[in-house]
């Protein structure tokens, strides 16, 4: 127990001073001794580990090299092809098809209700400026400024 408190703590005997007996300066050098050499042996076995890591992977690397070659050459030599920048074009084609239609898809469902509404805001806005007829200076311009407020609001209103 003392043992490894002493190694735990070096200073220990130390801090006990001139006090301190002849087994107990015996057992911190040993204490010390025992810590260096697990050290030691711990450095070692992390060594051979890391080497033979090392040896491991550049095994694993030989063995497989070649085959990343072949793959990498038969990928160059199928990319540079007419047919696959053929089958690239009609893929491309084939998603922006596919995403219009979805779009198409989505409008359509939403028309019917966003018609109702331009249809009926078109209205409201209609009567209002009818109402305001007597106010309008007469010409052009006012009256521009009158249908296109009214379709301006209604198409804002409606979608």
């Amino acid at each position: 127990g003392f043992l490894a408190a002493t190694a735990e703590s070096p200073g220990l005997a130390l801090d006990i001073g001139p006090n301190a007996t002849p087994l107990l300066q015996e057992t911190t050098e040993k204490a010390e001794a025992l810590k260096l050499e697990a050290a030691g042996r711990l450095a070692e076995m992390l060594t051979r580990a890391e080497r033979l890591a090392e040896r491991e992977f550049a095994e694993t690397f030989e063995r497989i090299s070649p085959e990343i070659g072949k793959l990498s050459l038969a990928l160059q030599a199928k990319s540079r092809g007419c047919r696959a920048h053929v089958q690239r074009a009609f893929g491309a084609c084939d998603s922006l098809g596919r995403s219009v239609f979805a779009w198409s898809m989505d409008v359509a469902s939403r028309m019917p209700s966003a018609g109702e509404a331009l249809v009926r805001c078109l209205e409201r806005e209609l009567d209002d400026m009818q109402a305001q007829r007597a106010e309008r200076l007469p010409g052009w311009r006012p009256f521009l400024e009158a249908y296109s407020r009214v379709f301006c609001s209604a198409v804002c209103e409606a979608f």
